[in-house]
């Protein structure tokens, strides 16, 4: 079994909003995830995602909206080892699972009786939503537990695009890519398997 934490720099593609007068695509991330490896060749898992989606900015006449996008999603996933060794594996994984988005905006709507626009400011959350990922990545060994990990993630978030609770539009559906970097923490539970490869010599 395995505790791992991963740092994560990404961005999403596409735009939010088609009229936006800016966005921003990058941001960061963070996956906090449990591991169970079965056997040598392929572990299951379970995870937390957290990553930021960007923000907008738009203005339409007296009416302006700047809103920041994010998302935190519960997937299970699995991993596959098809290059193993004592010091340093690579890996194939897939995750399912459902994602939330929340949404921090603020703005001036128009007043509907001619008098100046008013100031706003909310913040939501809306979901859950189908959740879908794959990744690519790497693991080092720096200690007998402990290894130093990376991936390159690719993720998809069937999010809404409409109003999420009592604030503004939602970023709707979304694909990112992200690179992670971080820690995994390898224990054994009685007679389980390590999370860690056994004696065959890694052929790099």
């Amino acid at each position: 079994m395995g505790v791992e934490g991963t740092f994560r720099v990404g961005g999403r593609f596409g735009s939010a909003n088609a009229l936006s007068d800016s966005e921003e695509h990058a941001g960061l991330g963070f996956d906090l995830g449990l591991w169970l490896r079965l056997a040598e060749e392929y572990a299951f898992g379970f995870s937390v995602k957290r990553a930021d989606l960007g923000a907008i900015a738009l203005t339409q006449g007296e009416a302006t909206l700047n809103a920041g996008y994010a998302t935190t999603a519960l997937e299970l996933g699995g991993r596959a080892y098809p290059v193993r060794g004592r010091q340093a594996e690579l890996f194939l994984g897939l995750r399912v699972g459902m994602a939330w988005q929340d949404v921090n905006a603020t703005g001036l709507r128009p007043s509907l009786d001619l008098q100046p626009p008013q100031a706003f400011e909310c913040s939501d959350v809306g979901g859950p939503n189908f959740a879908l990922g794959a990744e690519v990545g790497g693991s080092w060994r720096l200690t007998h537990a402990l290894w130093l990990t990376g991936n390159v993630g690719f993720d998809g978030y069937a999010l809404s695009a409409g109003q999420v609770g009592n604030c503004v539009a939602g970023v709707g559906s979304t694909t990112a890519l992200s690179v992670g970097g971080g820690l995994l923490y390898t224990f054994d539970l009685g007679g389980e398997r390590r999370v860690a490869a056994r004696t065959r010599p890694a052929p790099f």
